[in-house]
Formats: structure tokens, sequence, C-alpha cells
């Protein structure tokens, strides 16, 4: 994988990558769905601005300046990255779950894969706190 194994090591938080998945069709035919786990237990770093103010990030895909609570730093792992297609397993429809320091849901707002001059390095997510 492309990630260096010095990154690995300020990588002091877990989190859980859920993604949607069909359960089966409801009551009218209409696909139900559910979370379910796509990876646990995966390093990652939790960060958030010292100023309390959100990141402010442009979306390639959208054109729009995507705000963000969080941003969350993950290595590339067979869990995380797709080495075939060279993208992440996960997407802006999922979300990352901790439970330390303290319980927290983030739902992601962005992926973005960052590379060095010769290849892929990590993934940056930046997240929002679920609604419940």
């Amino acid at each position: 994988m492309g990630t260096h194994r010095l990154f690995l090591h300020p990588l002091l938080n877990t989190c859980t990558i859920r993604t949607w998945t069909n359960s089966g069709d409801d009551n009218w035919g209409q696909p139900t769905q559910v979370w379910s786990d796509l990876a646990t237990g995966v390093k990652c770093r939790l960060w958030t601005q010292e100023t309390n103010r959100p990141f402010e990030i442009h979306s390639p895909t959208t054109g729009e300046i995507v705000r963000a609570e969080f941003e969350v730093f993950i290595p590339l792992t067979s869990d995380t990255w797709n080495s075939t297609t060279r993208k992440p397993k996960f997407d802006e429809q999922d979300a990352l779950v901790f439970t330390s320091p303290v319980a927290l849901t983030l739902n992601i707002e962005l992926v973005a894969v960052r590379s060095t001059a010769k290849r892929e390095h990590h993934i940056e997510c930046f997240a929002n706190r679920a609604v419940p």
C-alpha cells in the first residue's frame, strides 16, 4: 500500500467506516437500506481546527465549498483503498464512527486522496457530526 510506515505512528484514534447497504424490500417493494460496517478498527487521526471555525474545502466533484467540523486522516490499507481502481472504498455517502476518546458519529462530506510526487499517500476525510 502507499502509506509510509512513519505516517502510521501519529494515528492515535480508531474508527469504523460504515456504508449503506440494501437489506431487502419494504412493504411497497422499495429497497430498504441499513448501515453496515465496511471496515472496523481503522487507525486514523481525528483533527479539529483550534479556532473552532469549520474547515472550508473546495470540492472538485461539485465545484462548491464544503464546510466541515472535522478532518480525519486515514492510511491506505486493504480495508480502505482499492488498489485496482486506485480509489478509496468509501465516499461522501458514508460515515465514520468513533468510540474513544468520546462516542462520535461523523457524516463524511468530502473524501480527498493526498499524494506525494510518486504515489498516493493517505486519505483525508472532511466530516460533520451526524444528527441523530
